[in-house]
């Protein structure tokens, strides 16, 4: 079986997963504090803090240490790094990922400029109806030899002269024919 987790980062994620703690870490992050001062920060009592503190202590998120009478709380950086190296590697997967993917929609992109000018009209949206299609989809015409599919095709001055006249607020109608 594969192991997907740890319980040093399933008690880190699960320390994690509260708010307040999130916030002491954030605080902790600025400068250390005394438990008395986090309580006072958060409005919370010394008791409620002090048992935030310990969640974060046993996940290994902060380190605490007595001095004289009061309790100074500070980041636990190894666990932290140790969280971090394996976020990292999920964010390394996914800038992989997303590189990849621009790579296809460069290679996508079209080489003409039959797209330079275009305009998309919904229908058919709420509710949707198989079948009905969902939207028309009109593009600079690119001369007799380049045919389209499903598309409307018009030449780009009179496309421009289109999507100077379309006004949403006005409800156009548009009746697509074959005649001219």
């Amino acid at each position: 079986m594969v192991q997907h987790s740890t319980p040093d980062l399933d008690a880190s994620f699960a320390a994690l997963a509260d708010g307040t703690r999130r916030g002491v870490m954030q605080q902790l992050g600025r400068a250390e504090c005394s438990i008395t001062d986090l309580a006072e920060q958060f409005d919370m009592t010394l008791t409620g803090m002090r048992k935030h503190v310990g969640i974060l202590e046993e996940a290994g998120l902060v380190v605490t240490e007595k001095v004289g009478r009061v309790r100074r709380c500070r980041i636990g950086a190894r666990r932290l790094d140790e969280v971090a190296a394996w976020i990292d590697t999920y964010h390394q997967l996914w800038d992989a990922r997303f590189n990849e993917l621009d790579n296809i929609i460069e290679e996508l992109k079209r080489k003409d400029d039959l797209y330079e000018i275009a305009a998309v009209i919904e229908y058919n949206t709420t509710p949707v109806v198989a079948g009905k299609g969902s939207a028309i989809f009109f593009h600079v015409w690119g001369g007799p030899d380049s045919p389209t599919a499903g598309c409307v095709a018009i030449e780009k001055s009179k496309l421009a002269g289109i999507l100077k006249w379309l006004d949403g607020k006005k409800r156009p109608h548009i009746v697509i024919t074959t005649e001219p």
